[in-house]
């Protein structure tokens, strides 16, 4: 629960952000996004064809070599630029 939490928290800052609209973290933010929506599905209902876009959204490369440090290090790299953010917001 405490993940689906933390990734709701993040898709929303996230999708408020730029890198929600071309730049190279949109790559992560699909792959994260995916990969919460497989942990959902394992819980509660799939959403079915938005879930199978996101894995047509994904370079070919990485749904063949898909694994759990490829969704880490995207994790990592949006809450990097979500830290970058929280810092220039502050006054």
């Amino acid at each position: 629960m405490a993940l689906a939490a933390e990734s709701e928290r993040a898709q929303n800052l996230v999708a408020a952000s730029p890198i929600a609209q071309g730049s190279a973290l949109a790559a992560d933010l699909t792959l994260w996004t995916y990969a919460v929506q497989l942990v959902n599905r394992a819980h509660y209902a799939s959403q079915g064809p938005s879930v199978y876009r996101l894995w047509l959204d994904l370079p070919e490369k990485t749904r063949r070599n898909l694994n759990a440090d490829l969704v880490w290090q995207a994790r990592q790299r949006l809450l990097n630029h979500l830290n970058s953010l929280n810092k220039k917001a502050d006054p």
